[in-house]
């Protein structure tokens, strides 16, 4: 729960910079809009539940041994909630990988908006060529990109819920 929590608070920092770089800079300065652009464009969410115990579990079979079906319930919306969140990071990672980082590549001076990140000691981020980011495939690609970290924000509502309902029929 306590990842799942990190996750969520990192998705919904991309989210917020994602919103942000669709209306434009604004009154944003450089180095803050270049942390928005970072923070929207480059993040992908990478959440994996550490579930070893019931993975063991359910591929030896020993499920079956579970005689409570509030639990067993439970645990099948867990797993189904689970697929629908790794299926929904994969969109992400695709639409990443094949739009975003192409867009990037292609049109932006990576050194000068991730040279701090990389220590690359010949950069000056301040001297980023932000002009890119007043074009409208920008600004699409940013909703866009936002279209679905929202679907993955709902995923992880959906799941957070179905781990609640494990954790608290286990302690009963």
């Amino acid at each position: 729960m306590t990842r799942l929590t990190e996750e969520r608070e990192s998705l919904s920092g991309a989210a917020l910079a994602l919103r942000r770089l669709s209306i434009g800079q604004g009154d944003m300065d450089g180095a803050e809009y270049r942390q928005m652009i970072m923070n929207g464009f480059l993040y992908v969410p990478t959440f994996t539940p550490e579930l070893n115990v019931y993975e063991d579990l359910k591929n030896s079979g020993e499920l079956a041994l579970l005689t409570d079906p509030e639990l067993r319930r439970s645990l099948a919306t867990m797993d189904a909630r689970l697929e629908g969140l790794h299926a929904a990071q994969s969109d992400v990672e695709t639409v990443q990988q094949l739009n975003l980082d192409a867009y990037l590549i292609a049109r932006v001076d990576l050194g000068s908006l991730m040279g701090n990140l990389l220590d690359l000691d010949d950069v000056d981020p301040g001297q980023a060529d932000l002009s890119f980011t007043a074009t409208r495939e920008f600004r699409n690609l940013s909703i866009f990109k936002l279209d679905l970290i929202v679907g993955v924000e709902k995923e992880f509502e959906l799941v957070e819920a179905a781990l609640t309902a494990v954790q608290q029929h286990l302690q009963d």
